[in-house]
């Protein structure tokens, strides 16, 4: 019925966004403000994380929405990328956070500079997820391309499984997942270079750093897991599919292999993203800085 549609739409809705936001609001409470700027510039952060988490998830879950209340686009291409559009709001709701950073302001104004780079700001293990999930989804669209339309295809035993995802979808999920990696480095340069704290130290001012680039890397590895996850499941129901109209056990077999994998990707990505730092990543040493005054 179309109401129970809507409460399984609306619930995933809601529940991620609690588990999401939930997460968020446990980073800013533990941060310690030393000054009102820093206090100043931790809300920005956190606002600009919340924002963005909300119009991500919005449009990550609307994919549920599709298969449960059978509101499909046209094109089932746009349903096929909605996760990775999701990241793409995440990082723009980023990109203005950094770009509308509270800047220093009176006569006399003084922070300290440093010179860092995107490895420096960016936590090692989420930005080691985001390329781990994105180099997955290509392959894999890669490998169920050459199934769909090689010599031995799928869809010559099966002509009826148009959702596959042969080349027809995964060209444009690859363009799309490229495009968004290389965005999330862009906002992780922002973030990299937006303008210090003033009247804190150098310490503090990269955990702040951290945080903003373990939010964006965090999110978009939950979006490239999302993806990587409705790939498998997509692939998966092409060959139960096949192994029911053929009666063969093995393809059968390898469809429910490849939910459960794709129930283990989607549990790995929610995990990983609201999982908060580790102190060592929080707290890791910054390079070195001299103090300036202006």
């Amino acid at each position: 019925m179309p109401w129970q549609g809507a409460a399984i739409y609306v619930a995933s809705l809601v529940g991620l966004l609690a588990v999401l936001l939930g997460a968020l609001a446990w980073d800013a409470l533990r941060t310690v403000t030393p000054s009102q700027a820093a206090s100043r510039a931790n809300r920005h952060a956190t606002l600009a994380s919340a924002i963005g988490v909300v119009l991500m998830v919005v449009l990550v879950t609307w994919t549920v929405a599709g298969i449960s209340l059978g509101v499909w686009p046209r094109d089932g291409r746009v349903l096929a990328v909605l996760p990775v559009l999701g990241g793409a709001v995440l990082l723009a709701a980023q990109a203005v956070g950094q770009l509308t950073w509270p800047r220093p302001t009176g006569s006399h104004r003084e922070a300290e500079l440093v010179a860092r780079t995107v490895a420096d700001v960016s936590p090692v293990g989420p930005r080691r997820m985001v390329l781990g999930w994105a180099g997955l989804a290509l392959v894999l669209l890669v490998v169920f391309g050459v199934v769909a339309d090689g010599p031995r295809s799928l869809t010559q035993w099966y002509a009826g499984n148009a959702a596959y995802p042969g080349w027809y979808y995964g060209v444009p999920m690859s363009l799309a997942v490229l495009v968004l990696v290389a965005a999330t480095e862009l906002v992780q340069r922002l973030i990299m270079l937006r303008p210090a704290v003033p009247g804190v130290s150098t310490e503090w001012d990269l955990r702040l750093r951290r945080r903003s680039a373990g939010h964006v890397t965090r999110g978009i590895q939950l979006v490239l897991a999302v993806t990587v996850a409705g790939t498998l499941v997509a692939a998966a129901w092409g060959h139960v599919a096949v192994g029911r109209v053929h009666g063969s056990v093995a393809q059968t077999g390898i469809g429910y292999a490849l939910l459960g994998a794709a129930a283990c990707v989607s549990l790995a990505g929610l995990v990983l993203a609201v999982v908060p730092l580790s102190r060592g990543q929080r707290n890791a040493p910054s390079p070195d800085h001299a103090g300036v005054s202006s």
